[in-house]
């Protein structure tokens, strides 16, 4: 009975312990067990400035050689100055492919890093790591071939309607990257109402132990059937949060799609507080049901 007696505590200290994730904002985060440890560094690595998106260039100077710009200008003044026109077209070209590459990097540099911590991952379903990281090398293709065309580009327009997809066509910051963060902080949140089911389990065992032995085990019990109903809620928030993200596009310049999709992810993380919210509950009671449980030296 002694052996059994330090089960429970040794059980729900893991489940508690657990909790203490990233995604829950407990100050001893970065103390989570071997097995949940991708979730401390995917948080890390997925929280990224969301910098400003490629700006549009800057007019040209139109002051630029004032000097010659008067009404006796000779042909080959004139001449001159187209030639220094196209130059400067050229290298206005170049400064917007220069810059439009570094976004593109950028987004891939953020990708990348999700998809190692994703790959890296021992909580997450291999299902569901299939999908995350099939989604996210898709990106990192789609974005690698939308830079070799940029640098390709020669005509102006066409540029400028390149780069104006890297924001608009692939939403990286914006709704590929919170996606993936929602997606696995719910998984989190279910891998831990799991543990915490488990050991719910193992309370009721002693509090019947308990009972049996004719303690009074009233508000005990009333505290564990809390605890699961915040556990389950805990479950629906989080498998809620999944179904409102997981099917979200690009919006490609739709403002009505662009305004759904910020509703949805902002939906979705209120959830994923909210399931949070719940499970420190659960846990907090969870530590009252172990001073309990010592009482009743069950």
């Amino acid at each position: 009975m002694k052996n059994k007696n330090k089960t429970i505590p040794a059980l729900a200290a893991v489940a508690i312990s657990l909790i203490a994730l990233p995604v829950f904002a407990d100050s001893n985060g970065a103390q989570i067990d071997s097995h949940g440890s991708f979730l401390g560094n995917l948080r890390s690595e997925l929280q990224l400035k969301f910098g400003a998106h490629v700006q549009n260039q800057n007019k040209d100077d139109k002051n630029n050689n004032d000097d010659r710009a008067h009404m006796g200008t000779s042909t080959r003044d004139r001449g001159e100055r187209d030639g220094m026109h196209a130059t400067s077209t050229a290298m206005q070209l170049s400064n917007i492919q220069s810059r439009a590459a570094t976004e593109i990097q950028r987004r891939i540099t953020a990708l990348g890093a999700a998809s190692t911590a994703i790959q890296e991952s021992v909580r997450l379903p291999s299902a569901t790591k299939t999908i995350l990281t099939n989604a996210i090398q898709s990106q990192i293709t789609s974005l690698t071939a939308l830079g070799t065309k940029i640098a390709a580009d020669t005509d102006s327009t066409v540029l400028k309607a390149d780069v104006k997809s890297i924001t608009q066509s692939y939403r990286i910051f914006l709704l590929v990257l919170p996606q993936a963060r929602i997606t696995a902080s719910a998984d989190a949140e279910q891998n831990v109402a799991s543990l915490m089911t488990i050991v719910s389990s193992k309370f009721e065992a002693r509090i019947a132990t308990a009972q049996t032995a004719g303690k009074d085990t009233s508000t005990v019990s009333a505290t564990l059937s809390d605890a699961r109903a915040k556990i389950s809620d805990a479950n629906t928030q989080s498998a809620a949060a999944v179904a409102l993200v997981v099917n979200l596009t690009p919006d490609n310049g739709d403002s009505i799609k662009a305004a759904a999709n910020a509703q949805a992810l902002k939906d979705a993380r209120a959830k994923i507080q909210l399931a949070a919210s719940d499970l420190k509950s659960a846990r907090a009671e969870m530590g009252t049901i172990v001073a309990a449980l010592k009482t009743f030296g069950v």
